[in-house]
């Protein structure tokens, strides 16, 4: 989901596993020259989509921690090949996602306001996430390392939270 802090938290799980980190739509917007805002507001979305799903095919064969662009999941052969790594789904209520949008500055990629375009996707693409997802994390009030600690807790088979 957009603003739930896939490359925030991406970024800290990675350090603290002493692996390597991929954002996927710093990937896409290297190999397409331009900031993925950029490319929406120019009509290429669907050129978008398709570098995104060959970065994130690509990507999910390099043994590191990702972050999926938000949208990744439209594509079925991106959700077929994520039941094959173990996904975690970083779940941010859509208030949350709509503070982040409006906090950051961040453009609409649907042309609607941050709410409506905050529980719009998650009505459309929840259910994906749900269904690739091994683990779903609430971030909702928690830090970055909250979230990583719950993380790594379900990557080593047990809740995090009891001790």
């Amino acid at each position: 989901m957009r603003c739930a802090g896939k490359t925030t938290v991406g970024r800290a799980l990675a350090t603290r596993l002493g692996t390597g980190f991929i954002d996927t739509d710093e990937v896409v917007a290297q190999r397409l020259g331009a900031d993925i805002i950029d490319l929406f507001a120019q009509g290429r979305e669907s050129e978008f989509r398709e570098a995104e799903q060959a970065v994130c095919i690509e990507a999910l064969g390099a043994g590191c921690v990702l972050a999926l662009g938000g949208g990744a999941v439209t594509s079925e052969r991106v959700r077929r090949a994520l039941w094959s790594v173990t996904t975690i789904f970083l779940d941010a209520s859509d208030q949350l996602i709509t503070s982040r949008l409006q906090v950051d500055s961040r453009p609409s990629i649907t042309g609607l306001a941050p709410a409506v375009e905050a529980a719009e996707l998650s009505r459309m693409r929840r259910p994906w996430y749900l269904d690739v997802a091994d683990f779903v994390i609430h971030v909702d009030g928690r830090t970055v390392d909250e979230v990583c600690d719950e993380i790594v807790g379900c990557l080593q088979g047990f809740d995090s939270g009891e001790s």
